[in-house]
């Protein structure tokens, strides 16, 4: 819909009579909206854009679709719950919607347990990895809520009227927005339910003061109003045992140094006052009082083991179940509050835990990249995956190829009865692995298997940590293109050095960055075109072959094998 240029006309002002009635039956506290505009594309596509005063996109209306308000990337992000969700894979985000294409059912995630997913109803479409973040908004071109396999079928789920990065998202082009994370998301819907709770508890406590209000005289009344006032501002007992909580599944999801046996009061002030989502409060706060009366409601709730006796407890065992092993399992991280400090005893060790931290962020500044390969299955590979019930749209690394193939064996019992180095070919390994005995040697079977798949690579910081690569963008098939420096003559005697690359964004490039820094270094003048095939290069007057090298290398950590060097000039001798 908006993936070619969209034209827009000057935004007005929307009149308030006009705004309420927009938006009467969208159950919204405050409507966003403030100005609007007609646009339309060069697919003849009609309607209104309403946005706030950024000039950021709200909703949206279309010609072809009269009857519906379209809510915009930006404003699911803000009401995550504001339509009902269709799931789906990373790779069919990346390599289809995310360029316009419509949403297939195959590509569909069950269930669909939403009863508002019938045909015609608006949907946003979400990732299986990130489901509070919307990145694309359609119409529903069938009902959802009585399927429950996808595979095998065909046809359009959903049309896509609006996604993430399309022109309409970058009316808003004052930063590069990404796509926020689960975790960011999460974090604010929680804060702003415990806003809400004490927006609430306020207006029920001043509804009572009201009720039981006598005539004072003025000094009296002041006073009174002073105390409801810090009243107000503090946090229900409530709130604060399940930031208590909250900080202990934190401690135990995220502290991988934490090990028993360790004091209570070690426990307390390293990790647990430090983890909590807010500052300044303490246990003395919550309904439990004291620290040992909350460890051993933590016992009782069989998430540690105790030892000692009164307020002197060691914690000497974490305690595993499958009821808590799920809650643990299922815990969203959220950001630390800075405020957060050691409490009493054990502060030397918070303070040693942070010199720690500071010391290993150091160690990333020089900012080196590493390639990690990826392999994508074919379709000969479907079988296979979908009887490990495994996607067989994903990326995966070759350790996790290598242990699926691994279990598939176990799992069927095809190791041979003759000889535990064979593997017995079954149907559906037969179909990857093409050979004409019943057997394979099982030191041979896996690099065979792996033809089977795509190889894709990401260029990545090389100290960042496998949950963050994966979250990023930016699959890549085949080898790695090198960047190309060349140094050769030019007109008049001078000499130019050009670096030629396809798609510099690969090794996390701004390429218009780094032609205003070699301008810099290299005191001369730089030029940015791009050439046939979509190949971009960078011209500066000079040799700088050197120069160029050690930004690439040192600056932006790139290895010196993707880069190659050629000098076109030739030696010249001198006449005698």
């Amino acid at each position: 819909m908006f993936r070619k240029d969209i034209r827009v006309k000057n935004f007005s002002n929307v009149k308030n009579s006009e705004r309420k009635h927009l938006f009467r039956d969208l159950n919204l506290e405050v409507a966003p909206v403030i100005k609007k505009s007609v646009f339309n594309t060069s697919l003849t596509k009609n309607g209104l854009i309403y946005a706030d005063n950024d000039i950021k996109p709200i909703f949206f209306t279309l010609d072809e679709y009269p009857n519906y308000l379209i809510p915009s990337i930006y404003f699911l992000w803000e009401h995550p719950f504001f339509l009902p969700k269709v799931k789906t894979h990373d790779v069919v985000i990346k390599g289809h919607l995310l360029n316009g294409a419509s949403l297939m059912l195959p590509g569909t995630i069950p269930p669909f347990d939403d009863d508002r997913l019938v045909k015609g109803q608006l949907v946003s479409v979400v990732s299986k990895e990130n489901d509070l973040a919307a990145v694309c908004v359609g119409v529903l071109e069938m009902d959802l809520k009585n399927v429950e396999k996808v595979y095998g079928t065909t046809g359009v789920a959903v049309k896509i009227l609006h996604y993430y990065n399309d022109e309409l998202f970058r009316l808003y082009d004052k930063e590069i927005v990404k796509i926020p994370k689960r975790e960011e998301l999460a974090e604010k819907l929680e804060a702003e339910r415990v806003m809400k709770e004490q927006q609430e508890q306020q207006q029920a406590l001043q509804q009572e003061q009201e009720k039981h209000e006598e005539p004072k005289d003025h000094d009296t009344h002041e006073e009174s109003i002073e105390e409801v006032a810090e009243t107000l501002t503090k946090l229900s007992v409530t709130d604060i045992d399940y930031f208590f909580h909250r900080s202990l599944l934190y401690t135990l999801t995220q502290e991988s140094n934490l090990k028993p046996p360790i004091s209570s009061s070690n426990f307390m002030s390293n990790y647990i006052y430090k983890n909590l989502p807010i500052a300044n409060v303490t246990i003395k706060n919550s309904s439990f009082k004291k620290t040992s009366k909350w460890l051993k409601n933590l016992e009782k709730k069989q998430y540690l083991k105790l030892k000692g006796k009164d307020e002197d407890l060691t914690i000497i065992e974490i305690l595993k179940n499958k009821e808590k092993d799920d809650e643990l399992k299922n815990f969203v991280p959220y950001k630390i509050n800075k405020n957060n400090i050691p409490r009493a005893s054990g502060s030397n060790n918070g303070s040693n835990n942070n010199n720690n931290s500071s010391s290993s962020s150091n160690g990333n500044s020089n900012n080196s990249l590493c390639a990690v390969y990826y392999f994508r299955p074919q379709a000969k590979t479907r079988l296979f995956f979908e009887s490990l019930e495994l996607s067989p749209t994903q990326y995966y690394l070759q350790p996790e190829l290598k242990k699926f193939l691994e279990f598939y064996i176990k799992k069927n019992n095809l190791t041979s009865p003759k000889s535990p180095k064979q593997v017995i070919l079954d149907d559906i390994l037969s179909s990857m692995i093409k050979s004409q005995n019943s057997t394979i040697a099982r030191d041979q079977i896996f690099t065979i298997f792996l033809k089977n798949f795509s190889r894709f690579y990401k260029i990545v910081d090389s100290n960042a940590k496998q949950n963050d690569i994966d979250e990023e963008e930016g699959f890549y098939k085949g080898e790695i293109p090198k960047i190309k420096i060349i140094t050769e003559p030019s007109v008049g005697n001078k000499t130019t050095t050009k670096i030629q690359h396809v798609n510099f964004e690969i090794f996390k490039i701004n390429i218009k960055e780094f032609s205003k820094n070699l301008k810099v270094k290299a005191s001369s003048s730089t030029t940015l075109t791009t050439l046939d095939k979509g190949i971009t290069e960078l011209m500066v007057l000079g040799s700088h072959e050197k120069i160029i090298l050690d930004m690439l290398t040192k600056n932006y950590g790139l290895n010196s094998s993707w880069i190659e060097c050629q000098n076109k000039i030739k030696n010249k001798r001198r006449k005698k």
